[in-house]
């Protein structure tokens, strides 16, 4: 009996080392998370948005702003290809900021549960919208990223770079991320058609014209930010006032 007591407490002692093991690495993987990825502090995510929206509290605008400003740092140091062609690198990518405001509008967008018809225009546009399947709660935090991606994969619909031409209009929502002086964004998510697909709507700050430039080429990185505007991890990022 004294050997099975004795067996049976040295496996509740292993179970309890593995399971402060395994919070050790849980708590070691999340510090490593943070500190890997691209760097959101709390006053870039809009402090005085309405916390009443669903889905986009805190942490879900916070997962959009780094889904954004995650995308923009890659071109800023020429890591994005359409095709097997790596487009040059940007000298003037701004670090993107998030805006209550065009929140506001973008809401407007996702609560109607319509998803465009037709491709987008050029001059007509300020928003990309996203649909995909219900899959639980916590809505903005899970859907940021692939919305983001959806649109930032549309750089394969841009036919002759770095020219914007009319023809371009399906690379839309890959302009609107990637655009160099566009520096504000607002998003929203919405629950459709009785919990069957979120709704995924984000507005920007500027809208995309035929025949302008998508952004200066040039290194390194912040080689061409203007004297507002300091260098945060490749992107250009607006000075304190």
């Amino acid at each position: 009996m004294k050997s099975i007591k004795s067996v049976t407490k040295e496996d509740v002692l292993q179970k309890l080392l593995l399971k402060m093991l395994i919070y050790s690495i849980v708590v070691l993987l999340l510090a490593l998370q943070n500190i890997s990825g691209f760097r959101i502090r709390k006053s870039d995510v809009g402090d005085d948005c309405r916390e009443s929206y669903q889905f986009m509290g805190y942490g879900a605008r916070r997962e959009f702003l780094k889904a954004h400003n995650e995308k923009r740092a890659l071109l800023a140091r020429g890591e994005v290809k359409i095709g097997d062609t790596p487009l040059p690198a940007a000298a003037n990518m701004r670090f993107m900021a998030y805006d209550c405001g065009l929140q506001e509008e973008a809401n407007k967008l996702a609560t109607r549960c319509e998803k465009p018809l037709e491709p987008p225009h050029f001059n007509e546009t300020r928003a990309n919208f996203f649909t995909i399947k219900y899959h639980g709660g916590y809505g903005g935090v899970k859907v940021a990223k692939p919305a983001v991606a959806q649109w930032w994969n549309q750089s394969s619909q841009w036919r002759s770079p770095p020219e914007i031409t009319e023809a371009d209009n399906s690379a839309i929502p890959f302009f609107l991320i990637a655009q160099a002086e566009a520096d504000k964004v607002g998003c929203s998510v919405s629950i459709c058609r009785e919990y069957s697909y979120y709704a995924v709507a984000c507005v920007y700050g500027k809208d995309v014209k035929v025949g302008t430039e998508l952004y200066q080429q040039g290194i390194p990185a912040c080689s061409k930010c203007t004297g507002d505007y300091k260098c945060d991890e490749e992107l250009c990022k607006e000075r304190k006032k």
